[in-house]
């Protein structure tokens, strides 16, 4: 079968935030033992051909994670599609800032340009797509998260904003949206914008529970907190071009965390 690579295999770092995706993460409940918050991350979505999905995970957790911890990775975190394409994996590494962008990822460092071009050749067979992009965080459309225990459960949604109406589209989130959800409640909201690798009028927002159930309970929460302060929790007319919703869970056999601070 054809890979299609949007990126360089080379360059092996990268839903979608959805990635928003983004997540990602320390911000997956444990932003406060952060000592700096990312600038964005880069998120790879990856689709797996049918079938190979243990093979892979156990290629990912001896082949890729040692390499990853050998060269210092402190935070890079996979997750797993759960209500959606349930062939698609979401990998997310924070980026501190654009330097980092400049220099080789941590594989090519490890391994040098021919290994990691060997390694990235391995793990191809499993692939029949791969994205790339770099999301931009957004703190001014997000609420922090509210624990420090990891999320175990996101709603990871992708929407297109018509062109021209990004503007109000952040006015809604700034003033309908955070009171609504802060409100209700929750483990936080974390939103962010897609920068490059796809289309730029997109941005990514995780929502984070522990349960399903947790997030049934929270729907009702904001039905109740919408009405009480008489906001609307869904954007004016015309301006999203498309929302696309999915459920996603890390996965940390094969991901990183960074260690809590004291």
């Amino acid at each position: 079968m054809t890979h299609r690579f949007h990126q360089s295999s080379s360059q092996f770092t990268r839903v979608a935030l959805l990635g928003l995706l983004l997540a990602a993460l320390a911000p997956l409940g444990k932003a406060q033992t952060q000592p700096t918050a990312p600038i964005g991350w880069r998120v790879q979505v990856i689709r797996l051909n049918a079938g190979v999905g243990d093979e892979w995970r156990q290629f990912y957790q001896t082949e890729i994670l040692p390499v990853l911890k050998k060269g210092g990775v402190k935070q890079h975190t996979v997750l797993r599609t759960s209500f959606g394409d349930v062939r698609q994996w979401i990998i997310v590494s924070p980026v501190e800032s654009l330097a980092q962008l400049d220099e080789p990822n941590t594989i090519a460092k490890v391994l040098g340009p021919e290994g990691a071009q060997a390694l990235n050749q391995r793990q191809a067979r499993f692939i029949t797509d791969w994205h790339l992009h770099f999301v931009m965080a957004r703190p001014d459309l997000s609420l922090p998260a509210t624990s420090s225990d990891p999320a175990k459960l996101m709603l990871s949604i992708k929407l297109t904003v018509m062109p021209g109406r990004a503007a109000e589209y952040e006015k809604f989130v700034k003033e309908n949206l955070l009171p609504v959800n802060k409100k209700a409640g929750g483990k936080g909201l974390l939103a962010g914008k897609l920068i490059a690798g796809g289309d730029a009028n997109e941005y990514r927002t995780l929502l984070l529970f522990d349960s399903y159930a947790d997030m049934g309970k929270f729907e009702m929460a904001r039905a109740k907190a919408a009405a009480e302060l008489k906001l609307s929790p869904t954007p004016p007319a015309g301006v999203l071009a498309n929302i696309e919703v999915t459920v996603v869970r890390p996965v940390p056999e094969l991901s990183i965390q960074p260690a809590p601070q004291k």
